[in-house]
């Protein structure tokens, strides 16, 4: 299990490396429940409020059904989920985009066998 100090700063470093490009709406795609998601969502528009959160509630299988069905451009912004496979799906199939400007010093480099 990841530790929730690592979660949430994998949470965050997402969503701040596309608060530059996204003045406006960041959207992000998770099976998360709603009473978890909120609480990020509230605090990261407190401290953000130019930037609104759009939750997608999908589960994992059906989150990356809906990323590989929606046109490039269209996608979320965000991938939120628990299952390091769904993150190997997503680059298998070249559907995950770098975020070279997100350098986060408290998220491990590597978690369990999963770079």
């Amino acid at each position: 299990m990841i530790p929730s100090f690592a979660l949430r700063s994998a949470v965050i470093a997402a969503l701040m490396s596309v608060t530059a490009s996204h003045a406006g709406t960041v959207t992000v795609i998770t099976s998360f429940p709603k009473e978890l998601t909120a609480t990020y969502k509230a605090a990261f528009e407190k401290a953000n409020p130019d930037i609104k959160i759009e939750i997608l509630n999908k589960s994992t299988v059906a989150g990356i059904a809906f990323v590989r069905e929606t046109a490039a451009g269209q996608r979320p912004d965000v991938f939120w989920a628990s299952a390091p496979d769904a993150f190997e799906v997503l680059k298998r199939d070249n559907l995950l985009v770098a975020a070279p400007d997100v350098d986060n010093k408290a998220i491990p480099a590597k978690i369990g066998n999963y770079p």
